[in-house]
């Protein structure tokens, strides 16, 4: 018993010793790290520290810039506008006149039921048609004398349409309106401008219209007589 105890005391004495040297052993490391950290640094190992550096500062940098660089947005596609339809220019609308309506003659043959009329104011020129009492035709204005008649340039109706001749006055007339106190178609023939009454003109009396005055108008009768009748009497188409 004896002997193992003395055996414990030896190991506890070997293990105190063993704790007491330590601290000289950590002592002795630390001075050789700092005479290490004392001695001077090579300059090509700082040279390539700084280039490390340099680089690994560079390649941060541009990585950085470039993730933070801003985003060009795509390209947006071109956008195809409808053609549009050219309009046409609004076209200027002229407004035709109103016509005046020519003066409206009635054929009245005295001696026949119908009356000529011919392609030129002269009576041996070969009839275009011979055209009924009653008939409207219209007068174009133009007139002129030939073998001692006056003739009138008409219009009448055909077949076809609307043709031109000539009529002899004596077979064409001024229609008369009725008179509005007897209701009689006649109208008086004056000898003067509101003159006295020299005679009642029967309806398709011809007459020839020279001018109208103060609402009378100046005529002549088959016979060569002039006078004057009111021009509100006479039909002329207005």
């Amino acid at each position: 018993m004896s002997d193992t105890l003395a055996g414990w005391d030896e190991l506890q004495r070997s293990l105190n010793e063993a704790e007491a040297e330590k601290p000289h052993e950590n002592s002795d490391l630390t001075d050789r790290i700092l005479d290490t950290l004392r001695a001077p640094v090579p300059r090509w190992v700082v040279l390539v520290s700084v280039a490390v550096t340099g680089l690994v500062v560079f390649a941060a940098t541009l990585f950085l810039g470039v993730k933070n660089a801003p985003q060009e947005p795509p390209p947006a596609a071109a956008m195809t506008l409808p053609t549009a339809t050219p309009i046409p220019p609004t076209p200027t609308v002229t407004p035709r006149p109103t016509p005046t309506p020519l003066p409206r003659l009635v054929v009245w043959a005295p001696g026949g039921a119908c009356a000529y009329v011919r392609p030129a104011p002269d009576s041996m020129a070969e009839p275009l048609d011979c055209l009924p009492n009653g008939t409207e035709v219209t007068w174009t204005g133009q007139q002129k004398e030939h073998g001692g008649l006056t003739w009138a340039e008409v219009g009448f109706p055909t077949d076809y349409g609307l043709a031109s001749g000539w009529m002899a006055y004596g077979v064409v007339a001024w229609d008369f309106s009725p008179n509005t106190a007897t209701g009689n178609r006649e109208t008086a023939f004056y000898d003067a401008n509101r003159g006295s009454i020299v005679r009642w003109l029967s309806p398709h009396t011809p007459i020839l219209l020279d001018h109208e005055q103060d609402g009378y108008a100046w005529v002549q009768l088959p016979n060569g007589e002039w006078g004057w009748v009111t021009v509100k009497d006479l039909d002329l188409g207005r």
